[in-house]
This record gives C-alpha cells, sequence and structure tokens, in this order.
C-alpha cells in the first residue's frame, strides 16, 4: 500500500470453534498477501480458553437443616449422620458447612427405604469410584466412621440418585440412625491456567 497506509480487520472467535473439551492455548496463524505485488507478511494470535477442573469434596447428609448437628464425634471429624423415625427430607453439607442439596428417606415399603439424592447449585457426584454409601444403626453411632466399609455402596454420577436400603439389621432389629457420605465435587476455573 502506498505511503505507509494500513488495513485492519477483526475476526471473533467462538467457544464451539474449539469444542467444548478444548480448553488452553490455541495457536492461530494468519498470512495477508497482498494479490497484485505478491508481497505478504504474518502474525499468530495466542488464544486461552479458560480450563476448569473438578474440585473435589467429602459430604454427609445432616439430621436436618443445619449442618454438625448429629455428629459421630464431637471434636475433629465432622462427619453426621440421621436420625431415622419415617420419611424426611434433610441437608446435605459438602466440606462441612456448603450446601449441596437433599437426601429425602421414605417410609418403610416391604422392609426397605429408598433414599433419593438431589445435588443442587454447581455440585454434582465424582465421576468414578462408589459415590454414594450408606449405614444403618440401631443405636446412634459414635467414633470416626469409615465410609469405605460401609454395608450400601453404589457407583452414581451427575446430580440425582436413589439407593434402597433395608430398613432393619439381620435380627430384624429397626434402623433409627443412617450414616449417608456422598463424594462430590464442582467445576472451578483451574488455578494454574494461562500463559
Amino acid at each position: 500500500a502506498p505511503d505507509g497506509a494500513t488495513f485492519t480487520y477483526s475476526k471473533a472467535f467462538t467457544w464451539d470453534e474449539f469444542g467444548q473439551e478444548a480448553c488452553g492455548a490455541h495457536q492461530f496463524d494468519n498470512t495477508a498477501t497482498i494479490v497484485e505485488t505478491g508481497q505478504s507478511a504474518e502474525a499468530s494470535l495466542l488464544v486461552n480458553v479458560q480450563c476448569l477442573i473438578f474440585k473435589g469434596d467429602t459430604a454427609w447428609a445432616a439430621n436436618g437443616d443445619t449442618p454438625g448437628e448429629l455428629r459421630y464425634t464431637k471434636r475433629g471429624n465432622w462427619a453426621t449422620y440421621v436420625a431415622y423415625n419415617g420419611p424426611k427430607t434433610v441437608s446435605i453439607f459438602a466440606g462441612q458447612k456448603n450446601y449441596a442439596g437433599t437426601a429425602t428417606f421414605s417410609e418403610v415399603v416391604d422392609g426397605m427405604i429408598t433414599i433419593t439424592i438431589h445435588l443442587e447449585g454447581d455440585w454434582e457426584f465424582a465421576a468414578s469410584g462408589e459415590t454414594l454409601k450408606v449405614e444403618g444403626y440401631t443405636q446412634a453411632p459414635s467414633g470416626n466412621p469409615a465410609p469405605g466399609l460401609f454395608s450400601f455402596k453404589s457407583s452414581v454420577t451427575g446430580t440425582a440418585a436413589s439407593s434402597m436400603v433395608p430398613a432393619s439389621n439381620m435380627e430384624g432389629e429397626p434402623f433409627k440412625f443412617f450414616g449417608v457420605h456422598l463424594d462430590v465435587g464442582r467445576w472451578v476455573p483451574d488455578p494454574d491456567f494461562g500463559p
């Protein structure tokens, strides 16, 4: 172009161009050519697409809407359990005090209780492993619980799940308390993201 004139153009880049899984750095090379003279210039554009990572957490069903109401231990471990004497809906807390959803306990039907989980907000079950663990107790439990040893385990994903558990132990004594442990998490911006 004569006399040092310039030409400016713009191009919009959208998330869909990279695909929903393509977070990270993407380089776009561009060459501008003057057709009449064959002269050209090159430039590159680096586009950084924010990456998200799954930040896992432990969650427990509380006895009501207050975290820590019924705890296995008074100090240290914050694990909680639920007193059961009929149908009820209680809150689930992740990381001790973060509301994550609800657990609904059904009435006893054919010797079984259905526990229905609904995670809310941006909480969801972890993608792998036994993510929902339930233990029934005939008496109030104490000591540090070991969720990996709970009697009723299932691998669920997403934001909702149901688990059917016996309403009584092998001797026919009714369960009056339940421990409900969940492996959950949220997708958060990668703290190491960026050029």
